[in-house]
Parts: structure tokens; C-alpha cells; sequence
């Protein structure tokens, strides 16, 4: 059966016993041929019961290709190289631990690699959901970042200013190989733009295929302000462990996140005008702790974030 793998998905797992059976359920419930694909569960350190979940997803799907693997170095970004590294298959994919994909979802990747064989990297929607709440008041396209959302249309096309999300991108491995895959001293929020950006020298194909749908399950805590302030803190601190290796390039994105602040608080106004005084309030919160987190990187690297 593994000599007809085509593709690998990589979900990589961290204390998600909350949604990672659902997560596993719809990638085993696929219209693909089971034997086209394999499933790594990549467990980065879990301490409640996802790794039991995952251990036993193998007895619960036996027509499918999954393998439960630990990676003791904590980071995404060792888990993600750790499942390309375990993948056995010319194509890999990554969704996350909270991540539902429709049932086309292998035959779709696998398909478009097929049509666009120039194309290295894939990515599909992403569309959050929020079984715990309701969707958020201060939700705009202005903050679409901290829900992870992407939906740029319903026809197949190149991405341009905008990249595929974490929870819904597949690669060509060769290029992974070739450009080292992710960078294991990027530990937050930036490692995928690190990616993304190196690809873009390299002038890479990156295409945007629709009907490879995944739904991002919100949590009520993400959508609280503590939550929002959290992963704009996080997305600062990133990119600033991104761009530090080029003064450059921190003075650049200094200067590019001061920028952003001014519209936020434009658009803010905006937003208050039309009597949206939620949207208002958030998008300036995000704006903030991004920069926030920007300037406190080195202070708040092993803070509660």
C-alpha cells in the first residue's frame, strides 16, 4: 500500500485532544484511495490526552496510513520539518490540530499538482468556524490574521500579495529539501512568511486552488480580547526574531508597523462612523500588541505568550 503514497499530510499536535479525533476522522474520511496518502501525527510534547488519541487513531481507521510520531524539540517549526523529514511521499501537506478538511481535500492537492506541474507550493481556503461562540462582532478583513482566515475567491489563480495559510498549504517536497525547510529559530507566529519569502527568491509558483477547503475551528478564548491581544503579541515578536538579522530589516518593519498603526486608526474612525465600534476597538488592539510585541520581543520571548 505505501508504495502508491502520493501524498503525506502532516498535522502537527499540540494539547488538542479537544479536536484532534474530528481532525483525524475527516482526513480518514476521504473520496481519495486510502492508499494514495498517509496521515503523520507529529505529537510536539502533548501533556493531555492527545497522544493517546492519535496512538489509537491507527486501530480505529486499519484501512488507513497512520503513524503517531513524538518530537521532543518544542516548536512548530520542529514538528513541521520533523513530518516532512518522516514523509514518504513526493507531496506533503500541513494542516493544523484544529483544522476540518472536506472530503476532497487529498484528491484535490493531489490533482492540482497534477495540472500545474510548475507550481511548488499550493494553498486552498480556510474558513474559521466557531462551535464554542459566535462569530466575533470586531471580525473585519482588516483582522482576518488572528482567525486565520483566507478566501481570495472562488477561482484557481496564482497568489500574489497574499500567501497560503498554516492551516491549508502543500508543498512539492524536493523544494522543501531544497530551500531547508522551516526555520528552526523561529519559534512563533513567523515561520511560514520566513518560508514563503525564501520560496519568493527563489521564484517559486505559489497557486491558490478553492476547493482545497479547510475549517479552522475558533475557540471562545481566541476571539476574547486576551486572546486577540495574545496573537498580535505573538505575530510582533515574530517578525521581529525574523527581521533581527538584518538591522535593515528591523528598521524597515518599525517603520512599516508605525505605518500601519496610523490606518488602523483611520480606518478606526471609519469603522466608528458607521456606528461598528467594536471593529473600531479591536483593529486598533491588534495593531497595537503587534507593534507591542515587536519592540518587547526579546522581553516577552518566554512570557505567557
Amino acid at each position: 500500500m505505501e508504495n502508491k503514497i502520493q501524498l503525506s499530510v502532516i498535522v502537527c499536535c499540540y494539547n488538542r485532544a479537544k479536536y484532534i479525533h474530528d481532525v483525524i476522522t475527516k482526513l480518514c474520511d476521504q473520496i481519495a484511495d486510502k492508499g494514495s496518502y498517509e496521515i503523520l501525527l507529529i505529537d510536539n510534547n502533548s501533556t493531555d490526552a492527545t497522544p493517546e488519541i492519535c496512538k489509537n487513531a491507527s486501530d480505529e481507521f486499519p484501512e488507513n496510513n497512520i503513524y503517531y510520531i513524538l518530537e521532543t524539540n518544542q516548536g512548530l517549526t520542529f514538528a513541521r520539518n520533523r513530518g516532512v523529514k518522516e514523509s514518504k511521499a513526493a507531496l506533503v501537506s500541513f494542516i493544523d490540530d484544529d483544522g476540518l478538511c472536506n472530503r476532497e481535500y487529498v484528491s484535490e492537492i493531489i490533482s492540482a499538482f497534477a495540472r500545474y506541474p510548475k507550481a511548488e507550493v499550493i494553498g486552498g481556503k480556510v474558513i474559521p468556524i466557531f462551535p464554542e461562540c459566535e462569530p466575533p462582532e470586531w471580525s473585519s478583513k482588516y483582522t482576518d490574521g488572528i482567525l486565520s482566515k483566507l478566501d481570495i475567491g472562488d477561482l484557481e489563480k496564482p497568489f500574489d500579495q497574499k500567501y497560503p495559510v498554516g492551516c491549508n498549504m502543500a508543498y512539492r517536497k524536493s523544494i522543501l529539501e531544497k530551500v531547508g525547510g522551516f526555520n528552526e529559530n523561529l519559534v512563533l507566529r513567523s515561520d511560514e512568511k520566513d518560508l514563503f519569502l525564501r520560496l519568493k527568491k527563489m521564484e517559486t509558483s505559489f497557486m491558490y486552488i478553492p476547493t482545497i477547503y479547510v475549517e479552522h475551528v475558533i475557540s471562545k478564548e481566541r476571539v476574547a480580547k486576551s486572546g486577540v491581544i495574545k496573537v498580535s503579541r505573538i505575530t510582533g515578536e515574530g517578525e521581529y526574531y525574523r527581521s533581527k538579522s538584518s538591522f535593515l530589516s528591523l528598521v524597515s518593519k518599525f517603520f512599516e508597523y508605525i505605518f500601519k498603526m496610523g490606518a488602523a486608526l483611520i480606518l478606526a474612525v471609519g469603522f466608528l462612523i458607521r456606528g461598528q465600534a467594536k471593529k473600531a476597538k479591536y483593529i486598533i488592539i491588534a495593531r497595537y500588541y503587534v507593534l507591542y510585541g515587536f519592540l518587547n520581543a526579546k522581553r516577552t520571548l518566554n512570557s505567557d505568550t
